[in-house]
């Protein structure tokens, strides 16, 4: 048995379309099954739903429940998750394992890893930071392709990935492997969320898979989702300036798109700004619990009003000058992402990103106690 487990960030199930036209992701469709929306869990972060991917639980679980860390730190490093992960109980059964580029690894128990890392700068050499965040046997395909790198930026982080993961494959074909490519989120933030702006992301993405799958083995399942859907902005808000006019005071926010967390004893008087202001939702620690599975250090977690994010400045509101799209909305909204699966039938029409693992360790008779349920159906 293999399984293969690829992210494609910011794929949504429109994206599809034009997937099913390309030469390579377009015969994988012929025979897949597509469930048409995955749920990710709130926030729409990336590190947050990678996290949430790798172990089934919600970010409660994981205690990834923002892209960096309380000091300002990037989430690389899987001491980060506070649960254990898919690939842990693979490893304690005697089962091979990667993973490239895939967020919050760094550091992780996984036989071939490159994690998803960068240097501080666009000059800087990353070399020692991936030597200590790598396995020894992944570090050697970092020394292979670091030439194609380009600091934290895409394309050149995809290519990166995708020939390491293929060489990865080649060389030791692991039982389980994970691939996380990003460029196609970086080209919706600037270019808009809607399909018909990101042609040109995904050709490239199609390219991508077809470098990276060419080495699988013929029986292998394959898992292709999306982390969490974009959607457009043409503003933003700024809390400070809100919290200014109110004359509310001792309250420190975080902004982060489309979300932002509050801290401060006052925060229950941000209940006053849902609607007044193009705030959406302003939730307390209890309520972002029981709705999504969110808790933390935080006193409060407000959402924008759709088409405004989030940023602090000093006017309350600003054109942002352009269309854009970002995430970090309600996991409620769409567009959603796809769970594309290749050698594992399935008529389900929903499911949630929390039941990816629980089902890929189905297919090794193996369980992970964990929020996910498994995905019926059966291996093809």
């Amino acid at each position: 048995m293999q399984v293969i487990l690829v992210s494609v960030d910011a794929l949504v199930t429109e994206d599809l379309e034009v997937l099913r036209t390309l030469p390579f992701t377009g015969k994988l469709l012929e025979r897949a099954s597509v469930i048409k929306r995955c749920t990710p869990i709130f926030p729409t972060h990336t590190y947050p739903c990678h996290a949430s991917i790798m172990t089934g639980l919600t970010a409660s679980g994981t205690g990834i429940i923002k892209n960096k860390n309380p000091d300002g730190t990037w989430a690389w490093y899987r001491s980060s998750i506070k649960a254990p992960l898919l690939t842990d109980v693979l490893r304690r059964n005697n089962l091979k394992t990667a993973a490239v580029c895939w967020p919050v690894l760094g550091g992780a128990d996984i036989d071939y890893l490159v994690p998803e890392i960068w240097a501080d700068g666009p000059t800087d050499d990353p070399t020692k930071r991936f030597r200590s965040a790598s396995s020894p046997e992944g570090f050697e395909y970092y020394e292979l392709y670091k030439a194609e790198l380009d600091w934290m930026r895409t394309p050149g982080m995809d290519d990166f990935a995708a020939d390491c993961f293929d060489a990865i494959m080649r060389d030791h074909s692991p039982d389980f492997a994970a691939l996380h490519l990003s460029y196609l989120d970086h080209q919706k933030h600037g270019n808009g969320a809607e399909t018909y702006k990101n042609t040109g992301a995904l050709k490239f993405i199609d390219g991508k898979l077809e470098t990276a799958l060419s080495h699988v083995r013929e029986d292998a399942v394959i898992f292709i989702m999306g982390d969490h859907g974009h959607r457009n902005y043409s503003s933003y808000v700024s809390l400070p300036a809100i919290l200014k006019e109110e004359g509310i005071e001792g309250i420190v926010t975080e902004s982060a798109s489309y979300m932002a967390f509050a801290y401060g004893r006052n925060c229950e008087r941000l209940k006053s700004l849902a609607g007044k202001y193009p705030v959406e939702c302003v939730m307390t620690p209890d309520e972002a619990e029981s709705r999504y599975g969110l808790s933390g250090s935080f006193d409060a977690v407000l959402t924008s009003a759709d088409g405004f994010i989030f940023r602090d400045m000093e006017e309350m509101t600003k054109d942002a000058g352009a269309v854009m799209s970002d995430h970090g909305f309600s996991n409620e909204k769409g567009p959603f992402p796809p769970l594309v699966t290749i050698g594992y039938e399935t008529e389900a029409d929903e499911c949630r990103s929390v039941d990816v693992a629980p089902t890929i360790l189905s297919l090794f008779d193996l369980e992970l106690k964990c929020d996910g349920r498994v995905i019926p159906g059966h291996i093809r």
